[in-house]
């Protein structure tokens, strides 16, 4: 039976019933736009709205280091009143670009991509570009787009990409620049202008919803040895609490001030001093008498870049890197791991497995014979060296005596050190260390997909980002998008918890410490292979994930000792580079026997026979 409805009452579920009907539209045509601001220490910034994301470009974490502030350590930047604008890219810091040089010193930016609609602050990503120290910029790395946003929404995180003073200007050492400093150092100014940008986001990321205690640093190629670095560096301590390396190119064994200074900074000083003084207006400065420090500010920057620009070799590391001066780096990244003097964290390090078949580091027209192979092997480590290097790797194993060259400096420059570095830091803290090694090569074209995974390849799948790559246009495949989605996640939850595992994602197992079985079995179970047959015992230890095709969603770890390049570093490259011990240094082989260090991975009887342990008492 129906109860009668009074006629306010119809007239209300009529109104009601109109509201539901035309609700979406109106509020679709309502609804203000959404506004990203952020209020920050300098001032308030506005992004720009995309996708579910917020947008910040170029936004000024320190002062403009131009002029007077040449060579010094960063600044504070001047503080605005009102909101200014952040919705384009700031400037690029001075580098080479073929015949140009292109950017401006006021370049110490950074570009936000935060993503909206969390309930709780989300965990921080903080990248830096690679490029030799010298080259690329917080938009792009040799080509490949540095845009969060992807990252940012599916991680969920906040992305912060910076840029950092390159070349000489970032990275120039010189006993006049030593002279005027508080420290009595000079270089590592880009190294300084990334801890400078780390602090600020200590203080501000909770503006863009991130979690200041939740920051992972990572970086690929120099940005890579950067973040090694970082990890060794007392100025950086507290900043962060996670570390990812991808693809350095670094041994971790840098170069003192001083030896650097005469190698690098005084030479090239010299050069600079003799372009000021043939000016035909020389500047204050580079006249009789000369003040070096006055001359080298006075020279525009476009000068210094030109003439001073900078290289990396094949087997070499590039000319502008950081030093141990005592402040930024009391020791090596690398020695500092072994004897546990770094920042103890989670940490995630890898790279690709043929870096340096990215034409832009060898031309795809390089060392076209077998002779033009063995001449490139011999110039750099000598033929007796070259001999054994040219054995190991012999060009009729390889499909071309290019490929041949990929393999060796591969293994010479990155995978190898890459492991060293893996095992002093397992070794000798008891937060994890996983390893990986991206070995996917691009499904297109053609030219791309015969490079196997070149240098930088990865970035693309990491940021979502698919551009031409190094060989013409390139369209993911469906297998490549899911790569990259995995990819993505192992990444933000190593991010969010210090651990990539988590879901129903593939088990990724702790460096030096045997596979459980529960995780073995979940590999089995579902196809995945994370060992080869013969792998047992510690083998199983020395493992690393492989990120990879084919579908579905297939990824295979191998065990090390197995076979992929584990032997040839251990066996020879790690000789060549005198790391004859495991991993360990003099201060960590105690700590690894006590239980309340270290995970004692990698201890053997050798390691208590070398020259870790004092020796013995003279009778």
């Amino acid at each position: 039976m129906l109860k009668k409805v009074s006629n306010g009452h119809v007239l209300w579920f009529l109104f009601l019933g109109a509201m539901l009907t035309f609700c979406p539209t109106l509020r679709a045509q309502d609804a203000a736009p959404r506004v990203c601001q952020a209020t920050t220490d300098s001032g308030t910034v506005q992004g720009s709205p995309r996708g579910e994301s917020c947008v910040y470009l170029g936004v000024p974490y320190a002062a403009s280091p131009a002029g007077v502030a040449r060579w010094q350590p960063p600044a504070r930047v001047t503080s605005w009143t009102g909101i200014k604008s952040f919705a384009t890219v700031g400037n690029v810091c001075p580098q080479s670009m073929g015949s140009k040089v292109i950017g401006n010193e006021d370049c110490l930016n950074l570009n936000v991509f935060a993503a909206i609609g969390a309930t709780s602050p989300l965990p921080v990503i903080f990248f830096m570009h690679g490029g030799g120290n010298r080259s690329n910029s917080n938009r792009f790395e040799t080509g490949e787009s540095l845009d969060g946003q992807y990252l940012a929404e599916h991680g969920p995180a906040v992305v912060v990409v910076i840029n950092y003073r390159l070349g000489a200007l970032g990275w120039l050492a010189h006993p006049a620049l030593d002279a005027e400093s508080d420290t009595g150092t000079s270089g590592n100014y880009g190294i300084l202008d990334q801890i400078f940008a780390l602090q600020w986001v200590q203080r501000n990321i909770s503006a863009f919803g991130g979690d200041p205690s939740r920051v992972t640093i990572t970086g690929h190629s120099a940005g890579a040895g950067d973040t090694a670095v970082l990890l060794a560096s007392p100025l950086a301590r507290g900043l962060f609490e996670n570390a990812l390396i991808d693809a350095s190119g670094s041994n971790f064994d840098q170069a003192t001030l001083v030896d650097y200074e005469a190698k690098v900074g005084v030479p090239f000083v010299d050069q600079l001093l003799a372009v000021g003084a043939a000016l035909p207006q020389p500047p204050m400065g580079c006249a009789q008498p000369v003040d070096i420090a006055a001359c080298l500010r006075a020279l525009p920057s476009a000068t210094i870049v030109k003439a001073i620009s900078g290289a990396s070799g094949l087997f070499t590391e590039g000319t502008y890197q950081p030093v141990v001066d005592g402040v930024v780096l009391i020791d090596s990244p690398l020695q500092a791991a072994k004897e546990g003097e770094h920042n103890h964290m989670p940490a995630l390090i890898g790279g690709t497995s043929s870096e340096l078949s990215n034409p832009n580091l060898l031309s795809l027209a390089a060392v076209p014979t077998a002779a033009d192979y063995q001449a490139a092997v011999y110039q750099f480590f000598g033929q007796a060296v070259g001999d054994q290097v040219l054995a190991l790797y012999p060009a009729g194993s390889y499909v071309t005596p290019r490929d041949a060259l990929v393999a060796a400096a591969t293994d010479y420059r990155f995978l190898c050190p890459q492991r060293r570095l893996v095992r002093a830091l397992s070794s000798s803290q008891k937060e994890p260390v996983y390893r990986f090694v991206f070995t996917h090569a691009q499904s297109g074209p053609p030219a791309a997909t015969a490079l196997g995974a070149w240098h930088g390849e990865e970035i693309m799948f990491i940021f979502h980002s698919f551009t031409s790559g190094v060989s013409g246009p390139f369209t993911p495949t469906t297998d490549e998008l899911a790569l990259s989605d995995q990819m993505i996640d192992y990444w933000s939850r190593f991010a969010a918890t210090g651990d990539p595992n988590g879901g129903n994602a593939p088990p990724w197992f702790v460096y030096g410490k045997n596979a459980d079985a529960q995780g073995a079995l979940f590999n089995q179970f579902h196809g995945y292979g994370f060992f080869q047959d013969s792998a047992a015992g510690d083998d199983k230890k020395d493992i690393f994930f492989q990120f990879d095709t084919p579908p579905p969603l297939l990824r295979i770890g191998l065990a090390e000792g197995a076979g992929f390049h584990a032997e040839v570093c251990e066996n020879f490259w790690d000789q060549l580079a005198g790391d004859t011990n495991n991993g360990h240094g003099d201060g960590s082989i105690t700590g690894d026997i006590n239980e309340s260090a270290g995970n004692e991975a990698f201890i053997t009887d050798a390691d208590l026979d070398n020259d870790d342990q004092p020796p013995p008492p003279e009778e």
